[in-house]
């Protein structure tokens, strides 16, 4: 079976995995969790929005002995669409509240206000780190760019520590940052689980920062978020990508690995008088493929283009590279 598959999976005693479907995304699906809670369930993470998704959700209920209306609240690890985009819906139909960590209400009043100003200050960094075509790109698509999202707030916004009542005990919320400022992974401590979200996930690195309100030092946050999680007792992960795993400490040292060879990577991409995040970004393979730059669609050069400067800003804190802006632009030297 492959992860991705429509098949709703039973993961532990009373967890099932819902494999949630993603249009026109490689990574095909995210995984929604439900948690039979006494008389009715409680959900991670929402789905996409979008009548293949509602009815996945269906299907997880049926196999769970419930309907919408025994969800009792909807734990959403972060505000990606994929992750957060059906909860307001669920929630009109008829299921529980949903909750959202608290780090995240600043790039959330952006979405739901203004789309296309939730575009512009990354297209404005971006341009900041060289890859100006990307920015000019992004910037004559904004006529394309939805109305202001309809999303009611969250019923609760969710701080680090809080938790959240199950039947069996509760879900703790782990403040975990990097993804985005407010991710969050849920603990069932008595169980020994993690909802992972994003942060930690089995096959693929997470990105680093991509959301409405930019956090330049997003890669420092989150290396210290997986040492955080690594400390934690936990014998089953379940991530929001890909199939369940148990070897926690084991793919935090492979996630940490990996950024340690984009450092020296990056490092080395720069120019000996200096160079962008683009220009550095250009010269580095990219995916498990090593696939060049140029052959990267516009979505995809972006997201490297973040993930490079995301780098060597880390770089730059460590004091291995200098930092310095130039008519509005960024550039990095090797030390």
């Amino acid at each position: 079976m492959v992860w991705s598959d429509p098949e709703v999976e039973t993961v532990a005693p009373g967890i099932h995995r819902v494999p949630v479907p993603l249009p026109n995304d490689g990574l095909r699906a995210v995984n929604v969790y439900m948690i039979e809670d006494g008389d009715g369930v409680t959900l991670v993470d929402s789905g996409w929005n979008g009548p293949e998704a509602r009815a996945a959700i269906d299907r997880g209920l049926a196999v769970a002995g419930a309907e919408l209306g025994d969800v009792h609240r909807m734990l959403i690890t972060h505000m990606h669409y994929d992750h957060l985009g059906q909860a307001d819906e669920l929630r009109r139909a008829g299921a529980g509240e949903y909750w959202l960590g608290e780090e995240e209400k600043e790039s959330f009043s952006i979405l739901v206000t203004d789309p296309v100003e939730s575009r512009r200050e990354r297209l404005d960094q971006l341009e900041a780190h060289g890859a100006v075509e990307l920015a000019e790109k992004g910037r004559a698509s904004d006529g394309a760019v939805k109305e202001p999202l309809t999303w009611q707030p969250p019923g609760r916004w969710v701080a680090d520590g809080e938790q959240a009542p199950l039947a069996d005990g509760q879900l703790t919320a782990i403040l975990t940052p990097g993804h985005t400022r407010g991710h969050l992974c849920f603990l069932h401590g008595d169980r020994k689980i993690l909802f992972s979200g994003d942060h930690v996930l089995p096959h693929i690195t997470p990105s680093i920062g991509f959301e409405p309100h930019t956090n330049p030092l997003a890669l420092v946050d989150f290396l210290e978020s997986q040492a955080r999680v690594a400390a934690l007792d936990v014998e089953l992960v379940l991530p929001a990508h890909g199939e369940v795993f148990t070897d926690l400490v084991g793919r935090v040292d492979e996630l940490t690995a990996h950024h340690d060879v984009r450092l020296d990577a990056c490092r080395a991409a720069l120019s000996e008088d200096g160079s962008s995040a683009f220009t550095a970004a250009s010269r580095i393979g990219w995916t498990r493929r090593e696939t060049p730059f140029e052959e990267l669609n516009a979505f995809n050069q972006t997201l490297a283009v973040w993930e490079t400067a995301a780098h060597l800003e880390l770089l730059a804190v460590r004091g291995t590279v200098t930092r310095r802006v130039v008519d509005g632009t960024i550039t990095f030297t090797r030390v």
